[in-house]
C-alpha cells in the first residue's frame, strides 16, 4: 500500500505527547504508531493479515513535558530527528509584528499621528504578553492560563477592524488597543484580584509607552467596541450615521436601546422568545460574543455558571450579527451516528450553502466522550475527520466543482475541492462552546483538549454584579403591584441577600475548603419564591377580607330580614288557625265517609262471593256438557266426513241399482225412516213368494228423496238435536242388526256404507243429546243465574267505587290541608329560629 503514484504522503502528528500513560507506563496511541516505524506497517484487523504501507513520512509536533504532557518513550524518539523550536525573541516579535501593523496602516491612509505609534503597538503587546505569561501562571483552579502567538496576534486582528473614521485620535487608538488587550487576555481571568492586576498593568503600559495617563485616555468604562450600532461622524455642516464601522461604543443609553431593539426583533420572529435583562454585564458579554464570531477563523469559549446567559447571549449576538444558529438536540438514544449527521449538516450549511454558522454547544449536552474530540478537531482544523461518507464527497464535489474550476482555471480534482470545502467551513463556522467550572469535569476536558484553549477566545462569566442583581430584581419585580418605596426596600433586600451568601461561600471555601455555588439561578428563584408567597399570602388576605366584608354584609341583611319576618310571621299565624280547624272538620268528616264505605265494601264482598260462586257452577255444568259433546261428535264428524266423499254420480249409482244388495235396502229403509217420508208416497211391491205385497222401501227411496239433487246437502244440515221419538223407535232395530255393520254395508256398496254411518251416527248423536238436553237446560239456567249475579255485583262494585272516589277525594283535600297546615307551622317554627 502507498500513496499515488509519484506522490509521497507526509503524516503531521499534533500534540504527540497528549496520550494518557495506561496503568504499565505505556501510550497505546504511540505504540501504534512505533508499530510502523519498526515493522513498516500495520495488521488488518478483519482479515489479520499484514500490510506494509510503503511511501509515508511521519511529522510530529508536541510541547514541553507538564501541564497534561506526558515523556515520549525513547524507543519512538529514536526514529525522529528532533528539532526543538525555542520561544521567538523580542526583537524577532517586534519585526514581525511591527511589519503587519506598518501593512494596515499604510492600505487604509491613516494619519501620522497614528502610524507613528506602530512600533509601540507591537512592543507594549508584546511586553503585556511576556509579562502575564510569567506572571500570571497556570494552576490546577486557573489550568486556562496559557497564551500563546496566536493571542498576540489576535490583539492586532481587533485592531485591524479599525477605519480612519474610528481611529480619528490617538486616544481612540489607545482605547482600542486596551480594548483588544482586554479581549484577550483579561476575559479568560476567573477573578476580579487577577483582573485588577491586569488592569494595573494596562495602566503602566500606557504610561510607559505610550506616555499617557489612563485618565487621560479612558473616561468611561467598561471600554466597548463594535460595529453594530451605527457610528455618527461629521458631515460638513451636520451629522450623519455610518453602519459596519467598528467604533467605541461609548453612548449607553443608545447602546442598551440598540440591543433592546434587536432582542425585540428576535422575539417577534421566533418561537421561543427570551425574557433578557439587558443589564450593562449581559450587554459587555454580548459584545464580546460579537467581536468573536464577526472576526474570521474564531471561536468562543464562555465560562460560567449556570443561569449567567451564555447561551441566551449567544443567541441574540448571532441574531444581531446575521448569522444561523446551529444546536444539536439531543435526544433519548443520541449516538456516533445522529452526531455525525448533525455535524455533516452543520458542514454543508457552512461549506455548500456558504452561510456564516455558528455551532452553539455546552457541557449538558456532552453525552459522549467523542463529542468534544470531534470539537477539538474542528476548532484546531476546521474538519472532522472521516466525517464524509462516498456519497457525501461526491455531493461536494458536483456543488463545488464548477466554483473551483473558475478559481483554478481548469477541471479541479476532487482532493482540491474538499480541500475548498474544508477552507469555507473554516471561514463560515464559528464554534461558541458553554461550559462550567464547576467540578473536575472542565480542567480535564482542557488539559485532553487543548484546542479549547488555544483555539478559542475565552469569555469568564463572573458573579453578577451589584448593578446587574438590582435590574434583573426591578425588572422581575416591575410586574408585581407595589409601592415604589416597597418595590425599592425588596430590590435592596434580594441584592443583599445574594451578596451576603456570596461572601459567605468565599468564606465557607476560604475556612472549609469545600465550594458552595451561588449562581444567578439562585438568585432568580429567590425573586420568583418572593413572588409566588407574596401572591399566595395577598390571595390569603384578600380572602379573609372578602370573607369579613362578606359576614358584615350579612349581617346587616340578616337584621333587615329579621324585621320582615316578623311581620311575615304576624301574618301566618291566623292562617295556620284557619288550617289547623278546616283539617280538623275534614278529618272527622272522612272518617264518617270511611265506615260508609267499610259497611258497603262487607256488602261487596257478600255479592262478590255469590256471583263467584253461581260462575263456578255453570263453568262445571259447561264442562260436563263438553265432555259428552266430545264423545259422540267424533263419530257425528266421521258420519259427515263420509258423506263429503260421496258424490251425485254415487247416488245416481244406488238410485239405478236393479236388483240392489240387502244391505243397500237395509240402509235405504233406514233413511226412509230418518227423512220421515209420507207413508202414503211408499212403494208396495211383491213379495218374493208371490203371495201378497209389501212395502219396498229401496223402490220408495229411488222414488222420493234419490230423486233429490241436494239429497247429500240435505243430510248434511238435518236437524240432529230435534229428532222425533218415532224415528228414533223406527230407526233403533238397524241398529243392533249385523246385517246394519259399516263394513258388511261397505262390501254392498261403498255410497251405502257412507249413508249407513250417518244413520247409525244421528242415532247415536241423539242418543247422547237426550242424556245432554237437562244438563245444558241447567248450564242455561246457571248461567242466566251467574249473569244476573254479575249484574247485581257489578251494581255494587259501581256504587261502592263512587263511595271510594268520594273518600279519595276528602283524602287528597285532607292531605293537601295537612300539607297546608304543615307547612305554615314549619313556616312559622322556622320564621321564629331565625328570628
Amino acid at each position: 500500500y502507498a500513496p499515488p503514484l509519484g506522490k509521497r504522503c507526509v503524516i503531521f502528528v499534533d500534540d504527540l505527547n497528549m496520550p494518557a500513560k495506561e496503568r504499565y507506563g505505556a501510550q497505546p496511541p504511540i505504540e501504534l504508531l512505533r508499530q510502523w516505524m519498526d515493522h513498516q506497517g500495520w495488521f488488518d484487523l478483519d482479515s489479520k493479515e499484514f500490510k506494509v504501507i510503503e511511501m509515508i513520512q511521519f511529522v510530529a509536533a508536541m510541547g514541553p513535558p507538564g501541564g497534561g504532557r506526558n515523556d515520549i518513550t525513547g524507543r519512538y524518539l529514536r526514529h525522529f530527528v528532533q528539532v526543538y523550536s525555542t520561544p521567538y525573541s523580542s526583537d524577532s516579535l517586534n519585526r514581525i509584528f511591527v511589519s503587519i501593523v506598518e501593512w494596515f496602516f499604510m492600505n487604509n491612509d491613516f494619519p501620522k499621528s497614528i502610524t507613528h505609534h506602530k512600533e509601540t503597538l507591537v512592543v507594549s503587546t508584546i511586553e503585556v504578553y511576556e509579562r502575564i505569561t510569567k506572571e500570571l501562571l497556570p494552576t490546577p483552579k486557573k489550568s486556562h492560563y496559557t497564551y500563546n502567538l496566536r493571542d498576540v496576534s489576535k490583539v492586532f486582528q481587533g485592531l485591524a477592524k479599525a477605519t480612519t473614521q474610528s481611529l480619528a485620535t490617538e486616544n481612540d487608538l489607545m482605547k482600542l488597543w486596551i480594548h483588544e488587550c482586554q479581549r484577550v487576555f483579561q476575559d479568560r481571568l476567573i477573578n476580579t484580584q487577577d483582573r485588577d492586576y491586569f488592569n494595573d498593568l494596562m495602566k503602566k503600559m500606557l504610561s510607559q509607552h505610550f506616555k499617557r495617563e489612563w485618565d487621560q485616555v479612558v473616561s468611561l468604562e467598561p471600554i466597548l467596541f463594535g460595529s453594530f450600532v451605527p457610528m455618527t461622524v461629521p458631515d460638513g455642516d451636520g451629522e450623519k450615521q455610518v453602519h459596519d464601522i467598528y467604533h467605541e461604543l461609548y453612548d449607553r443609553e443608545e447602546l442598551k436601546a440598540k440591543v433592546q431593539e434587536y432582542l425585540d426583533d428576535y422575539n417577534s420572529v421566533h418561537k421561543t422568545p427570551m425574557n433578557l435583562v439587558l443589564f450593562m454585564t449581559a450587554i459587555e458579554h454580548m459584545v464580546k460574543i460579537i467581536r468573536v464570531i464577526t472576526s474570521p477563523y474564531a471561536n468562543a469559549l464562555l465560562v460560567g455558571v449556570g443561569g449567567s446567559g451564555r447561551k441566551s447571549l449567544t443567541s441574540l449576538a448571532t441574531f444581531m450579527a446575521d448569522y444561523l444558529l446551529y444546536e444539536v438536540e439531543i435526544t433519548k438514544g443520541f449516538g456516533i451516528q445522529e452526531w455525525k449527521e448533525g455535524l455533516r449538516k452543520l458542514m454543508f450549511q457552512a461549506g455548500l450553502d456558504n452561510k456564516p454558522t455558528v455551532f452553539l454547544f455546552s457541557d449538558t449536552q456532552i453525552s459522549h466522550g467523542f463529542f468534544l474530540e470531534d470539537i477539538n478537531n474542528i476548532l484546531n482544523t476546521g474538519e472532522v475527520p472521516n466525517l464524509m461518507e462516498p456519497e457525501d464527497q461526491q455531493k461536494i464535489y458536483e456543488t463545488l466543482q464548477a466554483e473551483v474550476g473558475e478559481i483554478k482555471k481548469r477541471t479541479p480534482i476532487p482532493s482540491e475541492v474538499y480541500g475548498h470545502f474544508a477552507d469555507r467551513c473554516a471561514a463560515n463556522l464559528h464554534v461558541v462552546l458553554c461550559l462550567s467550572p464547576i467540578g473536575e469535569d472542565f480542567r480535564t476536558r482542557l488539559r485532553q483538549f487543548p484546542s479549547l484553549v488555544n483555539c478559542c477566545t475565552i469569555d469568564w462569566f463572573l458573579a453578577w454584579p451589584e448593578e446587574a442583581l438590582r435590574s434583573v430584581a426591578d425588572e422581575f419585580l416591575s410586574t408585581v403591584d407595589l409601592e415604589d418605596s416597597y418595590r425599592t426596600g425588596i430590590v435592596d433586600i434580594c441584592v443583599d441577600m445574594q451578596e451576603r451568601v456570596t461572601n459567605l461561600a468565599d468564606r465557607y471555601l476560604k475556612e472549609m475548603r469545600r465550594y458552595y455555588y451561588v449562581t444567578p439561578t439562585s438568585y432568580l428563584e429567590l425573586i420568583n419564591t418572593f413572588k409566588t408567597l407574596l401572591g399566595r399570602k395577598r390571595d390569603e388576605v384578600n380572602k379573609n377580607i372578602k370573607r369579613y366584608e362578606s359576614g358584615l354584609e350579612k349581617l346587616l341583611k340578616t337584621a333587615e330580614q329579621v324585621d320582615g319576618m316578623k311581620k311575615y310571621l304576624e301574618e301566618l299565624v291566623p292562617q295556620l288557625e284557619v288550617s289547623q280547624k278546616k283539617t280538623k272538620e275534614l278529618m272527622v268528616d272522612l272518617q264518617e265517609k270511611q265506615k260508609e264505605a267499610d259497611v258497603q265494601k262487607q256488602q261487596t264482598k257478600v255479592e262478590e262471593t255469590e256471583a263467584t260462586s253461581k260462575a263456578e257452577e255453570a263453568a262445571s255444568i259447561e264442562a260436563e256438557c263438553k265432555e259428552a259433546l266430545d264423545k259422540i261428535m267424533p263419530m257425528y264428524n266421521e258420519a259427515l266426513a263420509a258423506l263429503k266423499v260421496l258424490k251425485k254420480d254415487d247416488i245416481i249409482e244406488i238410485k239405478k241399482l236393479g236388483n240392489p244388495p240387502q244391505g243397500v235396502k237395509l240402509v235405504m229403509k233406514a233413511l226412509v225412516f230418518m227423512l220421515e217420508v209420507d207413508p202414503k208416497k211408499y212403494v208396495k211391491i211383491k213379495k218374493e213368494d208371490g203371495m201378497g205385497t209389501e212395502i219396498g222401501y229401496f223402490e220408495t227411496a229411488q222414488k222420493t228423496f234419490l230423486l233429490d239433487s241436494k239429497m247429500l246437502d240435505t243430510l248434511k244440515k238435518y236437524d240432529r238435536d230435534n229428532i222425533s221419538p218415532e224415528v228414533i223407535k223406527k230407526v233403533a232395530p238397524f241398529i243392533d242388526d249385523p246385517a246394519f255393520d259399516p263394513k258388511m254395508i261397505e262390501k254392498a256398496s261403498k255410497a251405502a256404507h257412507g249413508l249407513c254411518k250417518w244413520v247409525r251416527a244421528m242415532v247415536a248423536y241423539d242418543s247422547a243429546i237426550k242424556v245432554l238436553q237437562p244438563k245444558k237446560d241447567a248450564l242455561a239456567a246457571a248461567k242466566a243465574t251467574a249473569k244476573s249475579a254479575q249484574e247485581t255485583l257489578a251494581t255494587k262494585q259501581k256504587e261502592l267505587q263512587a263511595v271510594l272516589d268520594h273518600i279519595a277525594s276528602l283524602t287528597k283535600r285532607f292531605e293537601e290541608a295537612e300539607a297546608e297546615k304543615v307547612n305554615l307551622e314549619n313556616r312559622v317554627q322556622e320564621c321564629e329560629m331565625q328570628i
